[in-house]
Protein backbone atom coordinates (compact mmCIF):
# COMPACT_ATOMS: atom_id res chain seq x y z
CA UNK A 1 0.00 0.00 0.00
CA UNK A 2 1.36 3.30 -1.26
CA UNK A 3 2.02 5.68 1.82
CA UNK A 4 -0.61 8.60 0.81
CA UNK A 5 -3.67 6.19 1.10
CA UNK A 6 -2.34 5.16 4.80
CA UNK A 7 -2.47 8.57 5.93
CA UNK A 8 -5.97 8.56 4.08
CA UNK A 9 -7.13 5.97 6.02
CA UNK A 10 -5.82 7.24 9.33
CA UNK A 11 -7.21 10.31 8.77
CA UNK A 12 -10.35 8.73 7.81
CA UNK A 13 -10.74 6.86 11.67
CA UNK A 14 -9.63 9.76 13.45
CA UNK A 15 -12.85 11.88 11.78
CA UNK A 16 -15.13 8.88 13.17
CA UNK A 17 -13.47 9.52 16.60
CA UNK A 18 -13.50 13.04 16.32
CA UNK A 19 -17.50 12.65 16.54
CA UNK A 20 -17.89 11.00 19.94
CA UNK A 21 -17.41 14.35 21.72
CA UNK A 22 -20.03 15.78 20.25
CA UNK A 23 -22.74 12.67 20.57
CA UNK A 24 -21.65 12.14 24.43
CA UNK A 25 -22.35 16.16 24.41
CA UNK A 26 -19.09 17.03 26.12
CA UNK A 27 -18.46 20.73 26.67
CA UNK A 28 -15.69 22.63 24.70
CA UNK A 29 -15.53 24.43 21.72
CA UNK A 30 -12.31 22.88 20.20
CA UNK A 31 -14.11 19.36 19.43
CA UNK A 32 -16.32 21.19 17.25
CA UNK A 33 -13.45 23.09 15.30
CA UNK A 34 -11.93 19.69 15.55
CA UNK A 35 -15.09 18.32 13.74
CA UNK A 36 -14.92 20.93 11.17
CA UNK A 37 -11.58 20.48 9.91
CA UNK A 38 -11.74 16.44 10.01
CA UNK A 39 -14.83 17.41 7.51
CA UNK A 40 -12.04 19.59 5.38
CA UNK A 41 -9.85 16.30 5.58
CA UNK A 42 -12.44 13.72 4.30
CA UNK A 43 -13.69 16.03 1.54
CA UNK A 44 -10.17 16.42 0.19
CA UNK A 45 -9.54 12.21 0.92
CA UNK A 46 -12.84 11.97 -1.47
CA UNK A 47 -11.70 14.29 -4.23
CA UNK A 48 -8.39 12.44 -4.37
CA UNK A 49 -10.01 9.29 -4.67
CA UNK A 50 -12.52 10.43 -7.22
CA UNK A 51 -9.05 10.97 -9.34
CA UNK A 52 -7.67 7.98 -8.57
CA UNK A 53 -10.56 6.18 -9.71
CA UNK A 54 -11.30 7.87 -13.05
CA UNK A 55 -7.48 7.69 -13.82
CA UNK A 56 -8.00 4.04 -12.98
CA UNK A 57 -10.39 3.75 -15.79
CA UNK A 58 -8.87 6.00 -18.91
CA UNK A 59 -5.36 3.85 -17.75
CA UNK A 60 -3.76 7.30 -16.54
CA UNK A 61 -0.34 5.35 -14.79
CA UNK A 62 0.22 8.97 -13.01
CA UNK A 63 -2.54 8.34 -10.87
CA UNK A 64 -2.55 4.46 -11.50
CA UNK A 65 0.28 4.53 -9.74
CA UNK A 66 -0.56 5.67 -6.67
CA UNK A 67 -3.81 3.49 -6.38
CA UNK A 68 -2.03 0.04 -6.29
Amino acid sequence: MKKIIIIEDIVIILSVFSLWPMILRLPGKGYKYFMYFCLLLLFIILINRIKRIIALGKGNKKYTDRVL
